[in-house]
């Protein structure tokens, strides 16, 4: 269950650094 809504967050996570194209995803990505 925990599995699934960490992969719904990296896929919005994903969406969103597709959308704005900077290091800003990566670097959440990286700090959570």
């Amino acid at each position: 269950m925990r599995q699934r809504i960490i992969t719904a967050v990296f896929f919005v996570i994903a969406v969103i650094g597709g959308v704005f194209g900077g290091p800003l995803p990566l670097f959440l990505l990286v700090t959570a």
